[in-house]
């Protein structure tokens, strides 16, 4: 099953407290909770064998994230901010179901300890997000918490349609006195008709029909510019914007210490964590071979995608530098020192489809901070 708590905050617990459960007295249950060091714990429980997995890195420290809880099929893993942070895998323990089980949220089962934090956005289903559903969800929702973000229909009348523009990636929420615009799940902007009531919607490739009906009557048509003029107008204006409106990113390199084992895909003994390892994330360091992943994490044994090359205690650092969806670098930095792209220079541009993402060949190093200069890209 799927757990979701979007943008908990967390603060300093004396004891294991559950942040969500479902569980009883005895028997099968399933929960995601906080440790006293800040640690996010989740685990999984049958009635004989427990399935459990912790966060390499500390949460207690008042800042949103959206975390997951995600079982199936003998592995347990928690996602932090859209990203696999820990998971551990053994043989599927039995049925977790529970007739008896209740579900708690910001409390344990008898009620006696209470979360000290802020939880929004509960979410829980029976089937596992895929890697790309998390992170496109993280995206989305992570827009509702910007200072302003409106997420609200601006009337407690009835929706009477809903329609979608491809072009402009919006879709507009019909009421009778009110014209909503959303993008994703953020409210964009409110209209209200000209005269009488608004009963239909239709949009599509920029063009968009309101039709309205009692007083004066009719049909709203709304036609996007089109024209050589105007599409050059457009672009100039763009290019422009790019090059004025530039967003500054600063990142706080990933890294930890481990042993290495020459031979061996493991990296044992991690210690000294700064920030949060995630699944899928490429590291570099002394006997770690190019292009190198972290493939799992458990406890503080992480696994790679790469046999190492040499035995011995090294200081792992981050390469991969992601933006948020929609962003373009235009600069990057390494400790206040300019990098260059190239493959055979200092970083490459990768691109999945949602986000860009800055990969260097070596990483800048441990603790050090990264800064990408980067536009929103609108052409």
């Amino acid at each position: 099953g799927n757990f979701q708590f979007d943008n908990i905050t967390l603060q300093q617990v004396t004891d294991t407290i559950p942040i969500i459960t479902r569980e009883y007295s005895s028997g099968a249950k399933i929960c995601l909770g906080v440790d006293v060091f800040g640690h996010l714990k989740a685990s999984v429980y049958d009635g004989a064998s427990t399935l459990s997995v912790s966060s390499p890195a500390v949460y207690n420290t008042g800042a949103y994230i959206k975390t997951e809880a995600n079982y199936k099929a003998g592995k347990l893993a928690l996602l932090i901010n859209g990203m696999e942070s820990a998971s551990t895998a053994a043989s599927p323990l039995l049925t977790v179901n529970n007739a008896n089980a209740v579900l708690t949220i910001g409390g344990n089962y008898g009620m006696t300890s209470y979360f000290p934090g802020s939880i929004t956005l509960v979410k829980l289903s029976t089937t596992v997000p895929t890697p790309e559903q998390s992170l496109w969800m993280y995206q989305q929702e992570k827009l509702l918490f910007r200072d302003g973000a409106n997420c609200v229909l601006p009337a407690s009348s009835a929706i009477i349609d809903l329609t979608y523009d491809d072009m402009q990636d919006k879709w507009v929420a019909l009421q009778a006195g009110y014209e909503s615009s959303w993008t994703g799940l953020v409210r964009t902007g409110v209209a209200t008709p000209a005269a009488g009531s608004f009963t239909k919607a239709a949009a599509q490739s920029g063009v968009k029909l309101l039709s309205r009906s009692t007083t004066t009557p009719g049909v709203d048509i709304s036609i996007p510019a089109y024209g050589l003029r105007d599409e050059l107008v457009k672009r100039a204006e763009a290019v422009q914007k790019n090059n004025q409106d530039i967003t500054i990113f600063d990142f706080d390199t990933i890294s930890f210490t481990g042993t290495t084992s020459n031979g061996a895909n493991t990296l044992t003994s991690v210690t000294s964590i700064v920030g949060a390892p995630y699944i899928g994330m490429k590291i570099t360091g002394t006997g770690i071979p190019t292009d190198t992943t972290l493939t799992g994490i458990n406890g503080t044994t992480y696994y790679m995608s790469a046999n190492a090359t040499a035995s011995a205690a090294v200081t792992i650092g981050q390469a991969d530098y992601m933006l948020p969806t929609g962003y373009s670098t235009r600069i990057v930095y390494a400790a206040g020192t300019q990098k260059r792209e190239g493959a055979t220079k200092d970083y490459v541009k990768l691109f999945d489809g949602f986000r860009e993402t800055i990969r260097f060949g070596t990483s800048p190093g441990a603790s050090l901070w990264v800064q990408i200069h980067a536009v929103k890209e609108i052409l």
